[in-house]
């Protein structure tokens, strides 16, 4: 920016965005760190915190924030993202999550870590469904495993039920006792 251009740049009307992505560039190129968003990174953590106990309330929340003008492209696509897995979270609402994810896509976020997130639920959500299973359910699975430790389909679908219930350390638990059972087995890994 030699010779007065970021000056000229200043002049024009700029619009919110156009400002902080303005403001947000020229940061980086300075190797400084600046926080925009002020108390946004706050309010998307507390959305974040609430999706698996009230995602239709996160999801609000997610909107309300995405709605701010001058939000940076980063908080922008955190709260898409966080939007896109209560939506996911939420039955009924599995072709909806897909669009939206789509469009993440589409718009060339592909490649962000919060848009691999999806891609993993996604790819969960899409097999049985969404829906966080009874106690009974989850009892069932847990037998299935137990009596067929081996049994790739058996754990598969318990860690699914943990997860949908909230449950993810145990999920991932579920899914790794069948990986040690079978470490060679190429349809454990996947």
């Amino acid at each position: 920016m030699a010779r007065g251009q970021g000056a000229a740049a200043l002049e024009e009307d700029m619009s919110p965005q156009a400002g902080t992505a303005f403001v947000d560039h020229v940061a980086k190129m300075l190797g400084l760190k600046v926080d925009l968003a002020g108390d946004i990174s706050e309010q998307l953590a507390a959305a974040e915190d609430a999706e698996w106990r009230e995602p239709a309330a996160a999801e609000r929340a997610f909107e309300e924030i995405s709605r701010a003008e001058d939000l940076p492209g980063d908080a922008r696509l955190r709260a898409a993202t966080g939007r896109v897995r209560c939506i996911l979270r939420l039955p009924g609402r599995l072709a909806e999550a897909r669009a939206f994810y789509e469009q993440l896509e589409a718009a060339g976020h592909g490649r962000a870590m919060e848009v691999k997130q999806i891609v993993a639920m996604l790819s969960l959500a899409e097999p049985q469904g969404v829906e966080a299973p009874g106690p009974e359910t989850l009892q069932d699975l847990e037998a299935a495993c137990g009596a067929e430790p081996k049994s790739v389909p058996a754990a598969r679908a318990l860690a699914v039920a943990l997860f949908w219930g909230g449950r993810e350390g145990e999920a991932v638990d579920a899914a790794l006792k069948v990986l040690k059972k079978s470490p060679r087995s190429e349809e454990a890994r996947q």
